[in-house]
């Protein structure tokens, strides 16, 4: 039950937000990087929906 969740409070958790402004030493970072994010999250949010439903079949 408590792996249920923890697994469900996980998926509302705020994403880590980089800086507010880069130094101006660095470069912005490019653009390509936030699909590439967006994705990642995707993948995890199913892969934890998958899982929860997986585990919820097995309670």
């Amino acid at each position: 039950m408590n792996d249920i969740v923890m697994a469900r409070t996980s998926l509302f958790r705020p994403p880590t937000s980089p800086p507010a402004s880069p130094p101006a030493s660095q470069p912005a970072s490019q653009p390509a990087s936030q699909p590439a994010r967006i994705r990642q999250s995707n993948k995890q949010f199913f892969l934890r929906k998958t899982w929860l439903i997986m585990r919820a079949k097995m309670v």
